[in-house]
């Protein structure tokens, strides 16, 4: 069933489709071959401070959350910029984004990031950071270390819905959502507010009149085993309309 609000502009969604939807669940698609994308370490590279999540929640979420943009990593010495082939591999075309890798060390991961800022239809604005992890055995500890980021459990219910992410052969696929109020910094996953299983749901906005309440915010988590090396792809992304912009009637 699907849960729709008092208000005609976004529906929770458990399984069934509203009619029209003006944002969906597109979150950056993963590429197999991720997993060729070469980060050379430093020689004075320390050993890992932190873990994949860690650095999903310093570097991206927390960030965009008080500031309304992520913070690359650029003054972190065990980080290093991309160099111009690891950004084309990265699916990074613009020289303005910053792009950023940490080396694996031992069996550790290789991590990837990038921010990016992206344009809306009806003047908003999207501030997006995406996190890939190559190697390593962190990969099955993410859905849980997200969950306690995003403070709800997120869902798999999306998954092959037409207002939902498609299926990607080989990959698991979560989806975490909320709708804070405008320019809030309480991000409440939507699911924080449900109880059982049966009530995973997502945000889907039908209508730009949204936006003038409301902003849209996503985690989008895919993983891939048993496929050469394991790979994961974190995506964070808050969409929101900036304060000078109209509003919309």
């Amino acid at each position: 069933m699907s849960v729709i609000a008092s208000i005609a502009y976004f529906a929770l969604l458990t399984g069934a489709q509203p009619a029209a939807a003006l944002q969906t669940t597109e979150a950056t698609q993963p590429a197999d071959d991720f997993d060729e994308i070469l980060v050379t370490a430093r020689k004075d590279a320390s050993p890992p401070r932190l873990d994949a999540g860690d650095y999903f929640r310093r570097l991206c979420y927390e960030p965009t959350r008080k500031t309304g943009k992520p913070a690359p990593p650029s003054d972190d010495p065990d980080w290093e910029p991309l160099d111009a082939r690891a950004r084309q591999q990265f699916g990074v075309t613009d020289a303005d984004v910053p792009a950023f890798g940490r080396a694996a060390t031992s069996e550790d991961s290789t991590l990837l990031f990038k921010a990016e800022r992206l344009s809306r239809p009806g003047g908003l604005s999207e501030s997006r950071c995406t996190m890939v992890v190559i190697g390593g055995d962190e990969h099955r500890r993410l859905p849980q270390q997200l969950s306690g980021v995003f403070g709800g459990s997120g869902t798999q219910r999306h998954v092959g819905q037409r207002h939902g992410s498609p299926r990607i052969a080989g990959w698991e696929q979560w989806l975490w959502s909320a709708m804070p109020g405008r320019g809030s910094r309480s991000w409440r996953e939507v699911n924080a507010r449900a109880r059982g299983a049966s009530r995973a749901t997502w945000v889907v906005v039908t209508d730009l009149r949204f936006y003038n309440d409301y902003d849209y915010v996503m985690g989008d988590l895919k993983i891939r085993q048993g496929h050469g090396r394991s790979l994961s792809m974190m995506t964070l992304a808050h969409i929101t309309r900036p304060r000078s912009a109209k509003a919309v009637r």
